[in-house]
């Protein structure tokens, strides 16, 4: 009997332990998950150490490179969502059957920005400016290797109509931004 007792009073200590301990979990996750939501701030104080206008110039040109990746993400950066009402280019972008005119016109968009991210932050590579914008190593891997396959991809084209004096001009400017080419 004296063990019954000691049961029924020692249950309602351990059970309110129990249920504290739970609380006080569930509030850890909560708070960690908030923090999660909340952490690319970070990245607007790394791109207000670059130029005005040089996150939107990285974000068309990841726009465009997703187009040569089948609108997959680039470097962190959303991928390129044709619009929906626009089936015969959703198609062209998702099987990666687009024309020479295409990359003709994606390339010289890309060389566009990258002359003005060049002009922008003069004597930086583009490693340091990504990283200054907040990207990961991961993310700034991802990121030059879609402009080195894009401009791999391009001279590639140029016997299929691609102009290669534009495959060329990203090229050198990639060369220009520190890339590494293969």
């Amino acid at each position: 009997m004296n063990a019954s007792n000691d049961f029924k009073t020692n249950t309602p200590t351990h059970f309110t332990a129990a249920i504290l301990v739970a609380i006080a979990a569930l509030t850890v996750i909560a708070l960690s998950y908030a923090l999660t939501i909340t952490t690319p701030a970070p990245q607007v104080a790394h791109a207000a150490s670059l130029a005005p206008g040089t996150e939107r110039l990285l974000k068309q040109t990841a726009l465009h490179l997703s187009k040569m990746q089948g609108g997959a993400s680039v470097g962190g950066f959303p991928g390129f969502e044709p619009p929906d009402d626009d089936g015969k280019y959703k198609e062209k972008i998702k099987n990666k059957n687009y024309s020479p005119r295409d990359v003709n016109d994606w390339v010289k968009e890309i060389n566009n920005f990258l002359k003005q991210i060049i002009r922008k932050n003069p004597e930086m590579t583009l490693e340091k400016i990504l990283t200054k914008q907040g990207l990961t190593a991961k993310q700034i891997e991802e990121f030059t290797f879609a402009l080195k396959d894009t401009e791999l991809a391009a001279r590639g084209m140029a016997s299929y109509g691609v102009d290669y004096a534009r495959a060329q001009a990203l090229r050198e400017l990639l060369i220009e931004l520190g890339v590494s080419l293969w």
